[in-house]
């Protein structure tokens, strides 16, 4: 089994990227993820330095794109997909100066396709998206999250499945999506080794979990052991 970083969902200072590892190194954690869900607040330079001082640290770094950067879209042009992709690139530009270890995005929507239609529309632009980051050297692995959605695309098995088509994308687990998705089902051993089974071979490589509020000791959905 790999080591378990643990670390928050966004940058604790954005005044400085010293005082931003300061805190992380003062708090315990050892991994961070670079908050840019509404929109980018980092430049280059500051990337830069964050990477020094994390690696100094040994704290890993994930990025996390926009959210008007998904893919998936019903056409690769447009205002919509000109701009989802600008997002991607440049949080790949960031997690590249930085040394982030991935870069999570969502999937798209079904608007209206069979689930096949919308995964062959997702693998295929993702392809267009590493097509423009190898141009630029900033080819970073990507992590494409499990969404909290029952009928529309992003389910574990979707984001699999889009894993195994593009060998440089890898699931980001969100236990938390996946406990509303099933009902509250993930208070039990089975529902994870049924995770587990699920992941396949892909569960032999890197996997992220990510999370948009810390479990709780004494909630129904807490870190603890499974059994």
């Amino acid at each position: 089994m790999g080591r378990i970083r643990v670390g928050p969902a966004r940058i604790p200072d954005r005044e400085s990227p010293e005082r931003a590892v300061e805190l992380l190194v003062e708090r315990g954690y050892d991994a961070c993820e670079i908050d840019f869900e509404s929109g980018f607040w980092m430049d280059y330079p500051w990337a830069e330095r964050l990477g020094e001082l994390a690696r100094e640290h040994d704290i890993a770094l994930s990025v996390h794109a926009p959210l008007f950067g998904w893919v998936g879209h019903l056409e690769t042009s447009g205002r919509k997909w000109s701009s989802a992709l600008g997002a991607l690139d440049r949080s790949a530009g960031i997690a590249a100066a930085c040394g982030a270890e991935v870069v999570v995005f969502h999937p798209g929507f079904l608007l209206g396709r069979s689930r096949e239609d919308s995964i062959d529309a997702v693998a295929e632009q993702l392809a267009l998206v590493r097509e423009r980051l190898e141009g630029k050297d900033r080819a970073v692995p990507f992590g494409i999250e499990v969404m909290g959605r029952v009928r529309d695309l992003g389910s574990l098995a979707d984001c699999v499945e889009i894993s195994r088509r593009a060998g440089w994308v890898r699931p980001v687990i969100d236990f938390a999506h996946m406990h509303a998705t099933s009902d509250g089902a993930f208070v039990a051993p089975e529902p994870f080794r049924e995770f587990g089974s699920a992941l396949g071979h892909l569960a032999s490589g890197d996997v992220t979990r990510h999370g948009s509020n810390p479990p709780k000791r004494g909630g129904r959905f807490a870190i603890g052991p499974c059994g």
